[in-house]
């Protein structure tokens, strides 16, 4: 028998017309010893054959070293409805398992190291590979979409300075004060193309010197 249970039993009085000789308490009471050793569970921790029923808002709590109680986890009955929460204010939550990572409903959660790869939409973070944007035509095409509008979207530099964007609406700003430009393309000279005109080539100083500007805009 556990000592709980025979705490218990030196605990029951000897029946009337017995001595504490001739009367084995342990051998008269083994059938209760063994009821409470099997159908309760000890303060020292034993394994429950069958499930903990909680009642409205009851859950298990633990204490810190402090001795400051906190929630394991409480069920939830409120007006929205019934729920398991899992933890309290304090201490930290850790959640570990033998898998890559923990599911809900059969779906894997998502960890925080699993977007170290990602750009996040608020920005604070560097590229440093190629970026690849691909698709079918200007509707359905992979493309980046600057608003166009005063203060609309804008690539800058490392500080304030647009490189590409719409500082005023309406006018698309390609490059900056602060640094040079230089233009390429594999033709010989650029095109420009206004609203409903066709494209023109554009005139370069090189053409101005051997006075070829014939079809050229100027």
């Amino acid at each position: 028998m556990s000592e709980q249970t025979n705490k218990i039993i030196n605990q029951i009085a000897i029946p009337n017309g017995s001595s504490a000789e001739n009367y084995d308490i342990a051998a008269k009471y083994d059938g209760v010893g063994e009821q409470i050793d099997t159908k309760y569970l000890s303060l020292s921790g034993g394994t429950m054959s069958g499930n903990i029923s909680l009642g409205k808002s009851y859950g298990l709590e633990g204490t810190t070293n402090s001795g400051t109680s906190f929630e394991v986890f409480r069920v939830i009955n409120d007006s929205t409805g019934s729920s398991l929460q899992v933890g309290g204010s304090h201490p930290q939550l850790e959640l570990k398992g033998s898998g890559a990572r923990p599911n809900y409903n059969g779906d894997g959660i998502a960890l925080i190291e699993d977007f170290d790869d990602y750009l996040p939409l608020a920005g604070s973070k560097t590229i440093t590979g190629p970026v690849t944007f691909s698709g079918g035509d200007g509707v359905t095409a992979g493309k980046i979409i600057l608003p166009n509008k005063t203060g609309g979207g804008q690539i800058t530099d490392g500080g304030t300075s647009t490189l590409f964007g719409f500082v005023t609406e309406n006018i698309l700003t390609v490059g900056h004060t602060t640094s040079s430009l230089a233009l390429r393309g594999a033709g010989a000279n650029p095109t420009y193309t206004g609203n409903g005109k066709a494209a023109k080539a554009i005139v370069l100083a090189g053409d101005l010197a051997n006075g070829a500007t014939s079809g050229l805009v100027y």
